[in-house]
């Protein structure tokens, strides 16, 4: 038996460990990347199917037939929109309006509020009125 090499007991201790890793995932801690792609598939429709259920981010799924009558006076936006938020616009009753108003009058009073007191950033309260406005006012007005 001949004497190895340090670079050459290094070669074999990768090999070594690279044949253990093969059956072996490191990310989920199973023994497939089969089982990984058919468990990341289920945890992906139970994230849809809670979020439908649940009414996703801000109302649920909207059918575009709630939209449709609108759609030519929506103003694009970079990010794009939320259709729960379009669909709630689209059919405000006096309530949602009422919320509307009273979430628009919070946010001016905010920015008098830092205006009077010197704020160190008080562009941060307008980046946050001017995307509440372009989320819920998808109108020209």
């Amino acid at each position: 038996v001949g004497y190895k090499g340090s670079k050459e007991r290094e070669r074999e201790r990768r090999k070594k460990k690279n044949k253990e890793k093969k059956n072996w995932c490191c990310y989920c801690s199973l023994n497939s990347t089969r089982e990984k792609e058919r468990t990341t598939r289920q945890r992906k429709k139970e994230r849809i199917t809670t979020m439908a259920s649940e009414g996703g981010r801000a109302g649920g799924v909207v059918s575009m037939e709630q939209i449709e009558q609108f759609k030519e006076n929506i103003q694009p936006v970079r990010g794009g929109r939320s259709a729960s938020s379009l669909a709630r616009t689209a059919n405000a009753g006096s309530t949602v309006l009422l919320e509307l108003e009273q979430t628009k009058q919070k946010f001016e009073q905010q920015i008098e509020k830092d205006e009077r007191e010197s704020v160190a950033d008080p562009l941060t309260t307008w980046f946050k009125y001017v995307g509440w406005a372009q989320k819920n006012y998808p109108r020209n007005n």
